[in-house]
Order: structure tokens, then C-alpha cells, then sequence
């Protein structure tokens, strides 16, 4: 009986099929199918980069660049921090790697519905992304005229809402930079403790770099960054495989 009787409001109640459509097809759904993977996959490459696109100092793990965002080449020395703000940091990189698909997708838009009859003028501001607690928001910051026999539609709130607690990643990150340029090192346990939803690796190597992995053990994503910091030179013991064991 539901399934009849929506079937029914679906056929004869004026104006039903228009809302529906427009949930469907309205060019906001349309921004953000055609946005989002290119949001999740930026997010993702930048995450496992240590927090950037292209990282300028890096060392190689695994086939993966990682940014150092803390270092000193020289033995006997506590590394600096090399990106100060590292969430502002990432939200730049972030922006940066879709602004090219966005712009794709805007200009597709406008000639979908150019074919379809519609006059369409695009209003362009600033993309803005937002780092917050769970979650990354991306607002687009542009508004569409549609404009059709007569009739005009205004669209904005060109908005992207991922799931992600890049956040939190990104503060442990930064606190373990800051452990890292204080003391030559940093202990995972302590934030183990704390973030029962994560687990940190700490993977020395022969250089006397660090890299630190930063799972969400429910979602798997990951932040990874590399550290030289109090390096010792060959023979010696380093500091941070004393704390460790």
C-alpha cells in the first residue's frame, strides 16, 4: 500500500516530479558527483605525502615521497620545523590540487545545460577548504543563473562535506614535530593512548630519518611524514631507539 500510494503522489501531485528532479539533477548534485572524487583523491595523496602535493624536502619510503616537516642534515643537531601551520598548510594544498577539475566541472556544467536551452552565467569567487573535527569542507564559492523561457534560477551553496579526521591527524602530526625539534624524538604511545581509534607507526632508518604513519584503524586512512632529528652518525647509538626500548 506505501509502494502504490507513493506511486500515486508521484504521478498526479503537481510539482512532486520537480523536486524530485531537481534533488537529482540540480547543478549542485551535478558540481558535486563531478568534484568529489577528485576531493577524496587530493586528500588522499596528500595525506600519505607528509601534508603536500609536490613535497620540496623529502625522502623516499616505499615508492612514496614524504615531505620532512622537520629536519637538520647535520649529525648531533635538533631538526627545524619545516612547514610552521601545518593544517593551514595542507587546506592550501588541497586547494590547489582541485581547482583545475573544478573548473572542469563548472565549464561542463555550462554546457549541459546550455544544450538543454538554458542561458547560464557562472558567478566565480574564491574556493575556500576548511579542515575541521571529522570532516573536511570545501565550499566552491561560486552561483549559478539559469535562465529559461522567461524564467531565472538562481543556485549557490556549492558545497563538498567529506567524512574525514584529517584534523586530528594533523594536530599529531604537528605535536610530534614538536617533540621531534625539542628532544630528537617523539613516543606514538602517548597518543596510542589517548586516540584508541589510531594507531602510530615509528619506522626508523639507515639515514637517521623517521617516518611516522598515522592510521585510523576504521577508515584506513593514513598521514605520513618524515623527521631527521639528533642523528648520530654510524656506530653510535641514536637516542630514539634508547626511548623505544
Amino acid at each position: 500500500l506505501i509502494v502504490v500510494a507513493g506511486i500515486l503522489v508521484y504521478l498526479f501531485v503537481p510539482g512532486f516530479k520537480t523536486i524530485v528532479r531537481q534533488d537529482i539533477d540540480s547543478p549542485q548534485g551535478y558540481i558535486r558527483d563531478c568534484v568529489s572524487e577528485d576531493v577524496e583523491e587530493v586528500i588522499r595523496k596528500t595525506s600519505l605525502q607528509g601534508g603536500s602535493l609536490k613535497p620540496e624536502a623529502s625522502f623516499l619510503y616505499q615508492g612514496t615521497e614524504l615531505e620532512y616537516l622537520c629536519y637538520s642534515n647535520e649529525y648531533y643537531d635538533l631538526c627545524s620545523v619545516q612547514i610552521p601551520f601545518l593544517k593551514q598548510h595542507v587546506e592550501k594544498e588541497i586547494k590547489s590540487g582541485i581547482s583545475e577539475q573544478v573548473g572542469k566541472c563548472f565549464s561542463s556544467l555550462k554546457e549541459d545545460y546550455e544544450k538543454r536551452g538554458y542561458d547560464v552565467d557562472i558567478e566565480s569567487g574564491e574556493t575556500n577548504v576548511n579542515i575541521l573535527p571529522e570532516k573536511v569542507y570545501i565550499d566552491l564559492n561560486r552561483t549559478v543563473y539559469l535562465t529559461n523561457q522567461g524564467n531565472s534560477e538562481k543556485y549557490n551553496k556549492f558545497e563538498i562535506n567529506l567524512q574525514n579526521n584529517l584534523y586530528k591527524m594533523t594536530n599529531i602530526a604537528e605535536s610530534m614535530v614538536e617533540w621531534e625539534s625539542a628532544y630528537g624524538t617523539a613516543e606514538p604511545s602517548l597518543y596510542m593512548n589517548i586516540y584508541h581509534d589510531l594507531v602510530i607507526y615509528k619506522k626508523n632508518q639507515n639515514d637517521e630519518t623517521t617516518v611516522y604513519i598515522i592510521e585510523d584503524t576504521v577508515t584506513g586512512n593514513k598521514f605520513q611524514f618524515a623527521s631527521r632529528s639528533l642523528a648520530f652518525p654510524p656506530g653510535y647509538g641514536s637516542p630514539s631507539d634508547e626511548m623505544m626500548q
